[in-house]
């Protein structure tokens, strides 16, 4: 039938397959590669696909959930740019979050008839999407998309994200944008078209004005004209961008905490933002606890952020605040019914029942978090035995949760980090469970209960042992994502058997949990320390030769023929090399398991690379090309030249591994960074992200996109823009 259609509808068919899987439609025949390689359709237009959205806080997009498609990558970018032999005039990478400025840079660079760009933010968390620009970077690209442009042709346009960080950073942003000219919803600046579609705020204010000692203070007048100017500054950015094109904000660190300064920016936002779909901010503005002076100002606050509530109301979707203090979160009331994702980081201690009267205000959300940030060797490098010193959450407070989720259209639910104790986290639990009345049950997709029950619960209460079984159970069709990392061994150990039947599962977490325990609770392991354990008459145990660890229990699971699990997330689980060994015949078993993370796990060691290098070569069955595995993440292992050398050895005979990222492994040396190096044979992509020169064994983190490599010796980052101005005088690797 594909025979029968000519070359212009199948070119139509082509433009519906994301990128990467263009490029490999090229070999199937002879037809598919001229069509792929010729036709204008393919050499004009390059739109990568938006990441799956499976980590953390994940929705469904508009057009479904795609777990299944593979994320767009440097490697691949490259290669489907150079398919366009200079010809290429759009380019679109909203929402790849694997994509670097580097990559960006070179596709503009083999593409000089290139006039149109996209670089939207999209629904990523937005620590993730790395194309974002700083304003004078921002500035740079409008000049080299305005020097393409041709007389009689269209005006290069830009759809960009920027990110300011710092006042000083805001007064670029400010001036650039006042030297551009209007053009119904964008503005032309340096002869360019651009429209600002996400903003990104942090560090804009030193310090707060208003608790001050003496007004008369000189160090106090100066930070308060300060403040005023970077609110007017703001005020003017958001007036400027906000109705042409702006459809996310976020104001994260430091961009609200000037109590006298905020009301004047939530009017601006609610008067200018009329196409805003995502707000993400920080609340630091409705905390006044033992601020006498900044409480003067607060129902200003309230009402100004209310006013801008209702003013964006029609058109937003999605709202996040973090540090949503004052009386849990009852000052904003008004929230619109159009909402559809929803997170609060409420005071976990004291959730009141004004709460279930705010999400009784959005009854078609479908996201749903009060996930608490991680604070201290918490989450980032999760302990199941990590202290919070903000309380825990009993069943009486979780019981407005569950309240909501009973009549209530979620299907993604985040509640990590909330210190739920054994009640609470059951009460929360069965109200994830089908009832009578319910007319269509959509199931729960995304389930993220990591670092909850703290503590013992009544006799009387559902125990999360008795109902996150059955709740795996009744979502078994529906769920994508499972986060039980640090919940007690008994219940990770009840989760990873219900495994194999979760058909649509797609991604497990059980970071911060220790998988050569046994699968019990605190109670039972103490009973089998006993001589007399089984003369108690509660129940008979097996003798500890004859229990399972949960890592034997999750190589069970993986080897299972109806796993379909396809990541598997293993951080900060004192993992040793013997673990990695019990673990692996469930790896080298599951042929849809491409992804691993066993990050932030010192003791694997050079003795545990040799098991990995084995996960990289596959079994017998798939040894051909290498095994199953795409991407894996060893960053903190604690592995030496030995290691290094040996997990090169795979790669280099392992053609479909395609990422492996080995950064804070600072004990690699020059023999273990050759080898590495050596080993990629023309694949660069494979080396992780963080850095620009593909060696990340040797690096701390993230590195600047836009330094030489030449002046290790002299501090440059933009990380902070009150300390940026050094970088005046280098030029913008933006400026082609």
């Amino acid at each position: 039938m594909v025979d029968s259609v000519d070359d212009e509808v199948l070119a139509l068919i082509f433009r519906a397959v994301p990128a990467p899987d263009r490029l490999r439609c090229e070999e199937v025949c002879v037809r598919w590669r001229r069509v792929l390689t010729n036709h204008s359709e393919f050499k004009a237009r390059l739109v990568l696909p938006p990441d799956p959205l499976d980590d953390s806080l994940v929705e469904t997009t508009e057009e479904g959930w795609s777990p299944w498609r593979e994320e767009a990558r440097d490697d691949t970018l490259r290669a489907a740019s150079a398919k366009a032999k200079s010809e290429l005039r759009h380019f679109d990478a909203s929402g790849c979050a694997d994509i670097t400025k580097c990559a960006v840079i070179d596709v503009l660079k083999a593409n000089p008839r290139l006039t149109s760009l996209v670089m939207d933010e999209g629904e990523l968390e937005t620590a993730l999407y790395g194309l974002k620009l700083r304003p004078r970077h921002f500035v740079a690209l409008a000049e080299t998309m305005a020097a393409r442009g041709c007389e009689g042709e269209p005006t290069p346009n830009i759809d960009i994200s920027v990110e300011v960080t710092g006042n000083r950073e805001l007064e670029e942003l400010r001036a650039a944008l006042e030297e551009g000219t209007s053009l119904g919803d964008s503005l032309q600046i340096r002869g360019a078209k651009v429209r600002v579609v996400s903003l990104t705020t942090s560090l804009l204010f030193v310090v707060d004005t208003v608790p001050t000692h003496d007004d008369s203070d000189i160090e106090d007048v100066t930070h308060r004209e300060t403040n005023r100017k970077t609110t007017e500054d703001l005020v003017e950015v958001l007036r400027r961008v906000g109705g042409r094109g702006l459809r996310r904000l976020n104001f994260l660190e430091r961009s609200l905490n000037d109590h006298r300064g905020v009301p004047k920016i939530f009017n601006a936002v609610g008067e200018e933002c009329e196409t805003l779909r995502e707000l993400h901010m920080d609340s630091e503005a409705f905390n006044v606890e033992g601020q006498n002076a900044a409480r003067q100002l607060f129902p200003n606050i309230v009402n100004s952020f209310i006013n801008m509530i209702d003013a964006i109301g029609g058109t937003l979707r999605r709202l996040t605040l973090f540090r949503a203090y004052m009386g849990g979160g009852a000052w904003c009331k008004n929230l619109p019914e159009g909402l559809e994702k929803l997170h609060f980081e409420l005071p976990h201690h004291d959730l009141r029942h004004g709460v279930l009267e705010v999400l009784e205000r959005c009854p078609n959300a479908r996201v749903l978090s009060f996930a608490k940030r991680p604070g201290i060797n918490t989450r980032s490098s999760r302990s199941s035995h990590s202290q919070r010193a903000n309380g825990v959450v009993h069943a009486g407070s979780a019981s407005i949760i569950a309240d909501y989720l009973r009549t209530s259209s979620v299907t993604h639910l985040d509640l990590s980090n909330m210190n739920l104790d054994e009640d609470a986290l059951g009460v929360t639990l069965g109200a994830a469970l089908p009832n009578q009345s319910d007319k269509v049950w959509r199931g729960i997709k995304v389930l993220i209960l990591s670092e909850n029950e703290r503590g013992q619960g009544r006799k009387d209460s559902p125990a999360p042992r008795e109902v996150l079984p059955a709740v795996l159970e009744a979502n078994a069709s529906t769920m994508l994502h499972l986060d039980v990392g640090g919940l007690p061994d008994d219940q990770v150990a009840q989760a990873i058997d219900k495994v194999p039947l979760l058909t649509q599962l797609q991604t497990l977490d059980i970071s911060g949990t220790q998988v050569n325990m046994f699968g019990m609770s605190a109670p039972k392991r103490k009973k089998l320390r006993t001589a007399d354990a089984a003369k108690d008459g509660e129940e008979d145990y097996p003798p500890p030769a004859q229990l399972q660890t949960i890592g034997k229990k999750l190589a069970a699971a993986l080897a299972m023929p109806s796993c379909r699990l396809r990541r598997l997330i293993l951080e900060s689980c004192s993992l040793t090399a013997s673990d990695l060994r019990e673990i692996s015949p469930g790896v080298l078993k599951c042929p849809s398991l491409v992804f691993v993370d066993v990050s932030y796990n010192s003791a694997i060691g050079d003795e545990g690379c040799a098991e990995v290098a084995r996960w990289i070569q596959g079994n017998a069955k798939a040894k051909k090309n290498g095994g199953w595995l795409r991407r894996i993440f060893l960053e903190g292992c604690g592995i030496g030249d030995a290691g290094a050398k040996g997990l090169a050895a795979a790669v280099a005979a392992s053609p479909k591994l395609r990422r492996l990222d080995l950064s804070q492994n600072l004990n690699i040396g020059r023999s273990g960074c050759a080898a590495l190096s050596a080993a990629a044979k023309g694949r660069p992509g494979i080396w992780t992200k963080v850095t620009t020169d593909d060696n990340p064994w040797a690096g701390t983190g993230d590195t600047d996109d836009d330094s030489d490599g030449d002046e290790s010796e002299e501090y440059f980052s933009e990380d902070d823009g009150y300390f940026s101005s050094h970088r005046a005088k280098r030029p913008s690797p933006w400026s082609l």
